[in-house]
């Protein structure tokens, strides 16, 4: 396979679209923050996103746009590198329907004609200037930085047990010593700046104690899928019965965390990427400089993270990143109408 023959996923929900409100309302469950209205609301910018990688990606070999079933207005779905996938496409009558991400995106692998090597985004995570192949996959083997961490359960976030399970499941296959000790010179590589310092300050703990997490788009294996659905069936088939996100779940993290437990990556900067979270207690003030971000060209990906931040705040940052994002991509791409 060629290095070129990567793929890009993305997952979409129009949470306006007022039949899937209806079905949604027939199978709510409790709420809790990980299904708020916020992870639904419309920034109005994924054309956006088709802009980006039409102009920073045009190497990509297919995009599939994974949704319920709802599509843009703008979107020209005959363009011969975009393959829609509806959930019923891809995930096992079983499981749907579903409004949990981790369901959507636990069953990638099962999507036909998806390329051995994807990379899966967000519809908050932008191309943000020029990347290339060999910055997602290099080698064949997946880019990502690998660095240590401490997952901070606190009772207020309980979106944090999510992690500990996913690092659970890495503790039951992989001693974190000797799956250190093997690949030391990829987690101590000097392009993890001063990341590489979290590592440093836990390599004295008996396992895995969690993995830095720098809300990206991430670069998987088909493979890695399959094999994880191998040997830990029961806990992401749990995962995917459950239609809402659930504590007690795994998600897509715990594959990006298999692989950097076996050692199957590439060590790629930290700064590669740049998160931006409306929700810090300062969400203007954070927008603005993601649109600086943006504008500057200053990260190769943002990512755009909403909160239960006021309707206000909400307008005034949607503005400012939608600005940002138009000024640097006034253009229609192949993907628009």
């Amino acid at each position: 396979m060629k290095n070129g023959d990567i793929d890009f996923v993305i997952a979409w929900v129009d949470g306006n679209d007022l039949e899937w409100r209806k079905e949604k309302e027939k199978y709510e469950g409790k709420p809790y923050e990980g299904n708020s209205e916020a992870r639904f609301r419309d920034w109005e910018n994924l054309q956006y996103w088709f802009r980006a990688v039409e102009k920073y990606a045009p190497w990509v070999r297919k995009i599939h746009f994974v949704t319920w079933g709802h599509l843009p207005d703008w979107l020209n779905t005959s363009d011969p590198r975009l393959h829609i996938v509806k959930h019923t496409d891809y995930i096992p009558e079983e499981y749907l329907p579903t409004y949990s991400s981790h369901t959507i995106e636990l069953n990638f692998h099962r999507i036909k004609g998806l390329s051995e090597k994807f990379v899966y985004f967000n519809d908050d995570m932008f191309l943000a200037k020029t990347v290339e192949p060999d910055d997602f996959f290099a080698k064949d083997i997946p880019c990502d930085t690998a660095a240590l961490s401490v997952h901070c359960y606190a009772l207020s976030r309980p979106i944090q047990l999510i992690s500990i399970r996913d690092v659970g499941v890495i503790n039951e296959h992989f001693d974190f010593k000797t799956s250190v000790k093997k690949n030391i010179h990829k987690w101590m590589s000097p392009k993890y700046g001063f990341t590489l310092l979290r590592t440093l300050a836990l390599l004295g703990s008996p396992r895995y104690p969690g993995f830095y997490l720098g809300h990206a788009a991430n670069s998987y294996l088909k493979s890695t899928y399959e094999k994880v659905w191998e040997k830990e069936y029961q806990i992401l088939n749990e995962t995917c019965m459950h239609r809402f996100r659930e504590m007690t779940d795994v998600n897509q993290w715990v594959m990006k965390e298999w692989q950097l437990a076996e050692g199957n990556f590439i060590p790629r900067k930290a700064s590669f990427s740049k998160a931006y979270f409306a929700g810090g207690g300062h969400p203007r003030e954070t927008m603005d400089a993601a649109a600086h971000d943006i504008i500057n060209h200053t990260h190769s990906m943002v990512c755009i993270n909403d909160s239960d931040i006021s309707q206000e705040d909400f307008q005034y940052c949607k503005s400012v990143i939608n600005e940002a994002l138009n000024f640097t991509l006034p253009n229609k791409s192949r993907f628009e109408r």
